[in-house]
């Protein structure tokens, strides 16, 4: 995994993102390059995935990193590898949906994806 080696030396992370994250568009000439703009469309697709199939817990921040995927800054970077790490590190939690064929499934969630931070 590429974000693996990037981030093999970082600190850990307890929560999926920063509390209170919200994008914000950069200050004109702080944009990223376009080597680093594409890893950061990897990554935010890379946790799209994971999150439509298995992983809701990160939510808010993946919303918060997906809205502006041409025009980030050095903030988003560093706020998308917080969520990596946090993946890389949780890599065991997760849904995991099986049919039972003897009754009709039932689905109970609750979920606080933002952390309550707000």
């Amino acid at each position: 995994m590429k974000f693996g080696d990037i981030l093999k030396n970082s600190r850990v992370c307890v929560t999926p993102g920063t509390p209170g994250f919200t994008f914000v568009k950069p200050e004109i000439g702080s944009e990223l390059k376009i080597d680093q703009q594409k890893l950061y469309r990897s990554g935010v697709g890379m946790l799209l995935y994971l999150l439509k199939h298995s992983r809701p817990d990160f939510l808010n921040p993946i919303r918060e990193l997906s809205k502006e995927m041409d025009l980030a800054g050095l903030v988003h970077v560093k706020e998308l590898m917080r969520v990596v790490k946090y993946v890389i590190e949780t890599k065991e939690k997760g849904l995991k949906m099986v049919p039972n064929n003897s009754k009709m499934w039932e689905l109970m969630a609750l979920s606080d994806s933002d952390f309550c931070s707000g």
